[in-house]
């Protein structure tokens, strides 16, 4: 075995681990003590690099996971990198895929760090033409990316359901003249955000900044878009509307709800 080590350029908080070769029995001491060395240099998370890795052993891969404890009892993590196909295939079924996480490179491991540990938001965004049929999409697109961050059934369904009526609305209420609609969609661990910009007619903007600002529930007869918003601000936890001469901005936040 060899392994070496080194402090991502990326991230300075983050050490990188290089293995090399067959991992065996005989490498657990050092490999434990290069684990001690790092969590006394205040590192605590670490990338395992493996795509050279040829082969790993059923006491390696325990004293891996001591390791990936004792990083964790600091608030740290562990994952692993670059295996390939069929050594991958071994470690999970020895277990290893239920206390690590296996990425096929090193960007792929950065994005989790910084999902999970840094609160970093990620962000998407999309221009849709003006035109109702290109919602449903949209809003599936946008719901699938909060299941694929692990956001509840719950808050998925929630989250289509504002970017339809914001989408919708901005499309039925925008200036006919608009070349398309912005969409973008800002998602961490803990809120999902959705600003929606358009060019609206400013009678039609004031109408939509009146229904968001009034705090009465819509009557019977009202518009089926007012009620649409008021259903927004009942599942949300902000909305807010900004107008200039550009156009509109609705930007909608929603706090993760516990799964």
């Amino acid at each position: 075995m060899r392994i070496s080590q080194q402090i991502s350029g990326q991230d300075e908080r983050i050490m990188l681990l290089h293995f090399e070769g067959d991992l065996n029995a005989t490498d657990c001491d050092a490999t434990s003590k290069i684990f001690q060395e790092i969590i006394d240099s205040q590192k605590f998370f670490i990338i395992a690099l493996m795509e050279n890795v040829t082969f790993v052993s059923s006491p390696f891969l325990g004293e891996l996971m001591g390791c990936k404890l004792r990083l964790v009892e600091r608030g740290g993590n562990m994952v692993i990198v670059g295996l390939n196909y069929d050594l991958r295939e071994r470690l999970i079924q020895m277990g290893a895929d239920k206390i690590f996480q296996f990425y096929p490179d090193t960007h792929t491991a950065y994005n989790h760090y910084h999902w999970e540990y840094t609160q970093t938001a990620q962000t998407v965004q999309i221009t849709l033409p003006p035109k109702l049929r290109s919602v449903p999409a949209v809003r599936r697109f946008i719901s699938g990316i909060a299941r694929q961050k692990g956001y509840s059934s719950r808050d998925a369904f929630r989250i289509e359901t504002i970017v339809d009526e914001i989408a919708n609305n901005a499309i039925e209420h925008g200036d006919n003249s608009q070349p398309a609609i912005n969409v973008e969609l800002r998602i961490d661990r803990k809120k999902f955000e959705l600003l929606v910009r358009n060019k609206t007619l400013m009678d039609k903007a004031n109408q939509l900044q009146y229904v968001i600002d009034s705090n009465q529930e819509p009557t019977q007869g009202s518009d089926q878009r007012g009620r649409g918003l008021a259903l927004v601000k009942l599942i949300s936890n902000s909305i807010n509307v900004s107008i200039d001469k550009a156009g509109t901005e609705v930007k909608i936040t929603k706090m993760r709800e516990d799964s």
